[in-house]
């Protein structure tokens, strides 16, 4: 079938129509690799998918098509993996927190999107930290972090936040459009979010 013929899917950042397709994945591939590679169960996030079209969008970028997320029972043993592998410990320097950490002022209100952990909010002891993480929350070892998407979490706190950040979370997404959007929300003004408190 020539690209033509099928359809070409949009570009999950940009909204451009791939410019073409590199090749098919069989969703019973990934299954196998995740499985072997960290010993994790794909098969629930991948219910319903036979394969998966590999394409390139005009920037470059390369992603699959359809765009899927990751369920908690997937992420629940990619964490468990990870562990065994010591490839995610507690306490984990990252250089990208160094960096970022930089940028944030005494008493700043940061707000940590698919935190895990919230070891972010060790390099910002300065801030007002908060750490969002549906899949983690529970085993965080440090205060204000939530189980909550960022959707969720965003009611009565839009524009509440004077930093936004997400490390290691966009290619997580099944829509990094729409949560570049509500990071802007999070992130709008602090006139809004004092409106917002005073409801």
């Amino acid at each position: 079938m020539s690209i033509a013929a099928e359809t070409t899917p949009l570009c999950p950042v940009t909204g451009e129509p791939a410019v073409r397709r590199v090749q098919w994945v069989t969703a019973r591939l990934l299954t196998d690799l995740w499985r072997v590679a960290f010993n994790v169960d794909a098969r629930g996030s991948f219910a319903g998918i036979e394969r998966f079209g590999l394409w390139e969008s005009p920037t470059g970028l390369y992603f699959f098509d359809p765009p899927l997320e990751g369920d908690h029972e997937f992420y629940a043993g990619l964490n468990a993996g990870l562990k065994r592998r010591r490839l995610l410990t507690r306490n984990r320097a990252r250089e990208e927190f160094a960096t970022a950490a930089k940028h944030i002022p005494s008493g700043a209100r940061v707000l940590d999107v698919g935190c895990g952990y919230g070891d972010f909010q060790r390099s910002v002891p300065q801030a007002d930290y908060t750490g969002l993480d549906p899949h983690f929350a529970a085993d965080a070892a440090v205060e204000g972090v939530r189980s909550e998407t960022l959707d969720q979490h965003l009611v009565g706190r839009a524009g509440c936040y004077d930093a936004v950040c997400c490390f290691e979370v966009l290619e997580h997404v099944r829509d990094p459009k729409t949560l570049f959007a509500e990071i802007v929300q999070a992130a709008s003004s602090a006139s809004a979010c004092r409106a917002s408190r005073r409801r």
